[in-house]
């Protein structure tokens, strides 16, 4: 070392040496960073997917307890007819039928006093 001082292209080399690792140490912590945003931007919108997901799921569950159609609320959650029918079951809600319509009209109850 006490030799570098002295001669003036080993003092050279020493400061190119010194500053291409310089160099290298800001490069690594740039695409650190730029890792560290992606894989944040990445997250976001994995959890923002997810959140549809469940959003389209609770509306499902919803509109099943109303005995809309299948077909319906495919058509209004853009979730699968498949997956519609694993809400229904796992949560005990079965497909509507026909609505029921009786050709006899009901008898009007007379009001107590």
């Amino acid at each position: 070392m006490s030799n570098a001082n002295t001669d003036e292209l080993t003092r050279h080399e020493l400061f190119a040496r010194d500053m291409f690792l310089s160099d290298l140490a800001t490069d690594l912590d740039a695409a650190e960073k730029k890792g560290i945003e992606k894989g944040i931007e990445k997250g976001i919108e994995k959890g923002r997917t997810e959140g549809d997901i469940l959003r389209a799921k609770k509306v499902a569950l919803k509109m099943l307890a109303k005995g809309m159609p299948y077909g319906v609320i495919s058509e209004f959650t853009d979730l699968p007819i498949a997956q519609i029918e694993l809400l229904a079951n796992e949560n005990k809600v079965c497909e509507p039928t026909a609505e029921y319509k009786s050709e006899k009209p009901k008898k009007r109850r007379k009001p107590t006093s």
